[in-house]
Parts: structure tokens; sequence; C-alpha cells
């Protein structure tokens, strides 16, 4: 009995062995650490009217990545291009209306320095025909004080007037070429303005920059407007890939209002702290 107790201990111990094994291996499949198991990504559908290489776009996702591996000492994010996880750089109504946006943007400042450059070059004409018609009105009036002017004089003095209400004549449709400008270019004004109106409702219904779809295993964005910007995108979404939350500091890289964010804040290194 003694002995078969024995064996009976020794059976149970080897069970619990056992099951302490099986319960780790177990733990292997239910805790997944994003610390120690970096996130891969690869590079998807990048839309060519964007107007960017996939070596750059590459560049510019290491950048990015690069701020949450710095930030925790080691990887987190990693580009691997057999990874099933993608960026992808998706163009859409954003983004054309963005484009549409700034081109009607560009084409604002070019006519304004047309149009500045008209009104400028009139005040100087206008300018220097005043101080003509000045003079020759005070010289006028001199030799009208002293009875008359004689008639070389007189006849100069004729052919300058002449001259004068010629140039006032040429100066008055200058004036009006200038005014033509002003209004087209009050009503580009008014063209953008509608735009900028239109592309702020777009945006209402389509508020995201980037998407992070864990589901799906890929990260969406909709805008390219400059390196900055999509740096700061791209930051966001790969704080979301990692397991970061939105923070509630509106300097933060994770807010979930774009801003003009490029490094960590106190919140994002927190929540980094945090995985």
């Amino acid at each position: 009995m003694k002995k078969l107790l024995k064996l009976l201990l020794l059976a149970v111990g080897i069970f619990l062995i056992i099951l302490l094994a099986k319960s780790k291996t177990l733990d292997s499949y239910l805790y997944y650490s994003y610390c120690d198991n970096p996130v891969t990504y690869k590079i998807g559908q990048v839309d060519p009217a964007f107007n960017i290489t996939r070596e750059k776009l590459a560049q510019e996702l290491r950048a990015a990545g690069s701020i949450w591996n710095s930030a925790y000492g080691k990887p987190l994010i990693v580009y691997d291009p057999q990874s099933s996880f993608s960026v992808n750089l998706i163009y859409d109504e954003r983004q054309r209306n963005l484009t549409k946006l700034y081109q009607a943007k560009e084409k604002v400042e070019s006519d304004y320095a047309v149009v500045e450059a008209s009104i400028r070059e009139y005040e100087t004409n206008a300018a220097e025909l005043k101080a003509k018609v000045d003079q020759l009105n005070k010289e006028i009036l001199d030799w009208n004080k002293k009875g008359g002017a004689p008639a070389k004089d007189y006849e100069r003095l004729k052919q300058e007037v002449e001259k004068v209400n010629s140039e006032i004549a040429q100066l008055a449709k200058q004036k009006q070429e200038a005014d033509k400008k002003i209004l087209l270019y009050n009503d580009l004004i008014n063209q953008y303005n509608l735009q900028a109106v239109q592309y702020a409702d777009i945006l209402k219904n389509l508020p995201e920059e980037g998407l992070y779809d864990p589901l799906a295993h890929k990260i969406d964005i909709y805008f390219y407007d400059s390196t900055e910007q999509f740096l700061h995108t791209a930051t966001h979404e790969f704080g979301h890939a990692v397991g970061l939350a939105h923070a509630q500091d509106e300097n933060s890289m994770m807010y979930p209002i774009s801003n003009a964010s490029d490094k960590l804040s106190k919140e994002d290194l927190n929540l980094l702290n945090d995985l």
C-alpha cells in the first residue's frame, strides 16, 4: 500500500509537470506582446495619382516607425516585404479635392501677383502724371499772371497740354484694365472660398487621414500633403498597430484629430510604456 501510494504520488507529480508544461505552451498562444513581437509591414497599394515612388514612401514609413522604435528602445515596427500587414496609399475624393483646392490656391496666389503688379504700375504712372500736370498748371498760371505767354512758349505749352491729355486718356484705360483684373481676381477668390467650403463638407463625411484596420490587417492612408503631414499620419496609425489607444492631449501624436506634432508627447510615452 505504501508502495502503491508512492507510485500514485509519483504519477500525480508527473501529471503536474506535464500540466505545467502545457500551461506554458497555452500562455504563449493566449499572451501576445508587441514588445517581444514587433509589428511587421509591407508597402501595398500606392495609387500613382499621388506621384510618389515606392522608394520614397518606404523611406518615410521607416522614419515614422523609428519614432516609436527609438522611444521604446527596441524594434516595435519593422519593414518586411513578406509581411501580411500592408500600408496603402489610397487616392479618393479626399485627396482629389485637396489637390484641386491647392491648385486653386496657387492660381489665387499667382493671379494676386499679376493684379498687384498692375495696381503698382497704375499708381506709379498716376503719380508721375500728376506731378507733370501740377508742373504744367503752375507754368500756365505763372504766364497768366504775367499777362500771357509769348507765341513760342504758348505753342510749346499747347503741345504739352495735348500730350498730357493723351496720357490722361491712356491712364484711364490702364485703370479700366486694372479694375477688370481686380474683378476677375475677386471672382477667383469667391470660387476658391466655395471650393474650400465644399472640401470642408467632404471632410465631415470622410474625416480620416488614415485608418488602421486590424481585421483586414492593413493601414490605409488617404492624404499625402507633405512629408511632415504624412509622417504624422503614418506614425499615428503605426501607434494603433502596436496597440496604442487615442490620447487626450491635443498635442499628442495619438490625439484623434490631426495636428502638427512631429514628436511624442508625455502622454504618448505613457501609452507606450503601458504596452
